[in-house]
């Protein structure tokens, strides 16, 4: 469910009750549900969940896609694939 708050905020709440504050970010909403769930695999779950369940959602993450040079099927994971990568390059490079 979505729901349009001042200063072009949008709430998303999803099955699961997580409430995720947004400005049309997909970027953000992928950070934010990484660092909730902490694991990939629930991440795509989740996130494929809210995009079948709000076609805005589905917008914003089309434009994000094309904007970003991400495929739509893949786009998402790709980018948490990318976000934990450079999250374990960070705990190498202090472990150093």
């Amino acid at each position: 469910m979505t729901e349009f708050l001042k200063f072009g905020l949008i709430k998303v709440t999803t099955k699961r009750s997580y409430n995720i504050f947004i400005m049309n970010d997909i970027s953000d909403i992928l950070r934010t549900l990484l660092d909730q769930l902490s694991i990939a695999s629930k991440v795509d779950a989740e996130f494929a969940n809210m995009l079948e369940c709000d076609d805005t959602l589905k917008g914003d993450y089309e434009e994000w896609c094309e904007a970003n040079g991400y495929d739509l099927k893949t786009g998402y994971k790709d980018y948490i694939d990318e976000l934990i990568d450079s999250r374990d390059s960070i705990w190498e490079n202090l472990n150093e």
